[in-house]
């Protein structure tokens, strides 16, 4: 799912609308109503990409990742925006998530794995050795 913020709160409750086709396209579609309508047609997980957020390195969206994880039953996965291992930790700290996308900061050198894995366990989150 890539959620793109929209201030249209009579038709996007959430402040979020669906996109498709690589973030070019707008559904009309409520980022909550679609999270719920994916959960009921049996998706195993659902990935929050934020469009706003994406590439940025400014940290995760975690008003709509936050509101899809608290909303459904199934795995949710943040994506798009981590910059730093901080983001990695708010995420998990601020909503429910179970899972975190990184990408541009491993790819740069900036964190190893260990890194980002010594980093989130220090601030009190399980994490797999």
């Amino acid at each position: 799912m890539d959620p793109v913020a929209n201030p249209d709160r009579e038709h996007f409750p959430s402040g979020f609308e669906v996109t498709v086709r690589g973030f070019r396209e707008r559904t009309g579609i409520d980022a909550l109503e679609w999270a719920k309508r994916c959960e009921q047609l049996g998706v195993g997980e659902i990935v929050v990409n934020s469009v706003d957020r994406d590439g940025t390195r400014e940290g995760f969206e975690l008003d709509i990742t936050g509101q899809i994880a608290k909303m459904v039953q199934i795995p949710v996965v943040a994506s798009g925006g981590a910059g730093n291992a901080a983001h990695l930790s708010q995420v998990f700290l601020e909503t429910e998530v179970n899972a975190a996308i990184i990408a541009g900061i491993l790819h740069t050198g900036q964190y190893t794995i260990a890194d980002l894995k010594k980093e989130i366990a220090n601030a009190g989150i399980a994490v797999r050795k």
